[in-house]
């Protein structure tokens, strides 16, 4: 016999996304009772669909033996009985499209420590180090996060003040790469979660799948660019339930994605966009910055504005051009100047722009 605790607990593997039914049977007096329908958007496949939670009122479990047969029909009418739900599939595949320009296959994001990337919702990420396919990142806030190069795949693990995480995944590092429209790709991910303290333990499951699903020409504060657009799509593990959709818009010229957005089943929208993109010395090795630091303070004190300087790693695989292009006197009279820094490594240009001010130790300061 199938107990109502195994039954209820199908019924809690199918999450909150598919129809909210308890696993019982009814007496002839039971009466299932539907509200409105729900418009479910965002589900690939099923866009403007609806979505019935039905409730059922007055039940009482039949303790009785049950052939197979039987139990399963009445699952099965429990599910399907008018105005349930219509379940979502997986995600069809994508029409590919170009709106922009045609775009070749771009391979992997070839990344160099000191790249940096603000975006609006507050947050800047700076490449930290790099071990083969492995990229650690450090935003603002000082969370730390072991990333593929592949960023179409979720996170290898994070740390931050209070809790870690750890995961697996039976993803290719370079699932999608190159970039091809129409390409896709599935694969698992388990996550563990755990407090810094070891008080908490938490593990999840989740069912993804990616695709290339065209390019197009993208306005975002950081200017306008030719995108690849890929969208994947996260399901209940072992399911065809879907639960978030996170898109990414690449720009091979940037060498990252330009925008992200995160639609979920049942929490808010999110949305970040590329409002500018640099270098950040201070993800450089302690002696090339202490170099850095000694090569900016000697510019700001003996260059005249639109006079270049040249730093250059010694490998060659690193440059820094400096040039004041401004002077004046900020609050109290104190010497101020702007200046421009100009990183470049890989046949990439990154530029930065800082407005200093002379302190009474004789060093430059940045101020906001």
């Amino acid at each position: 016999m199938l107990s109502y605790c195994f039954i209820s607990r199908i019924f809690k593997k199918l999450g909150s996304s598919s129809v909210q039914v308890l696993p019982t049977i009814f007496n002839n007096e039971s009466k299932p009772s539907c509200r409105r329908p729900l418009k479910h958007i965002g589900i690939p496949g099923w866009e403007n669909k609806s979505r019935m939670v039905c409730a059922v009122n007055k039940m009482n479990f039949f303790t009785g033996f049950f052939s197979k047969p039987l139990l399963f029909a009445t699952l099965g009418t429990l599910l399907l009985a008018g105005g349930c739900a219509q379940m979502p599939g997986v995600a069809k595949e994508a029409t590919p499209f170009h709106t922009g320009p045609q775009m070749t296959a771009e391979n992997l994001p070839d990344y160099v420590v000191g790249e940096s990337f603000i975006f609006d919702d507050g947050r800047t990420d700076t490449v930290i180090e790099i071990d083969g396919e492995k990229i650690t990142w450090r935003d603002d806030r000082g969370i730390i996060r072991w990333i593929h190069r592949n960023f179409l795949l979720p996170d290898i693990a994070w740390q931050n003040r209070t809790r870690r995480s750890s995961s697996t995944t039976t993803a290719d590092a370079k699932m999608l790469w190159p970039l091809q429209v129409g390409a896709s790709g599935r694969f698992d991910y388990k996550q563990s979660v755990d407090a810094n303290d070891a008080s908490t333990h938490n593990e999840y499951k989740q069912s993804w799948q990616c695709l290339v699903e065209g390019t197009l020409s993208l306005d975002v504060p950081a200017g306008t660019f030719n995108v690849f657009k890929i969208p994947c799509y996260r399901y209940l593990d072992g399911t065809s339930f879907w639960r978030q959709t996170r898109t990414f818009y690449y720009a091979p010229e940037v060498g990252h994605y330009v925008k992200r957005t995160d639609t979920y089943t049942s929490r808010p929208s999110r949305q970040r966009e590329l409002v500018s993109y640099g270098f950040n010395s201070t993800a450089l090795p302690g002696n090339e910055q202490a170099i850095l630091i000694n090569t900016v303070q000697k510019v700001l004190n003996d260059n005249a504005d639109g006079m270049a300087t040249t730093w250059n790693r010694p490998d060659g695989s690193l440059s820094a051009t400096l040039t004041p292009l401004r002077s004046f006197q900020g609050a109290n009279g104190v010497a101020c100047r702007e200046y421009q820094s100009t990183y470049q490594f890989k046949d990439r240009k990154r530029v930065n722009y800082r407005t200093v001010c002379k302190q009474e130790t004789g060093l430059w300061q940045r101020v906001p």
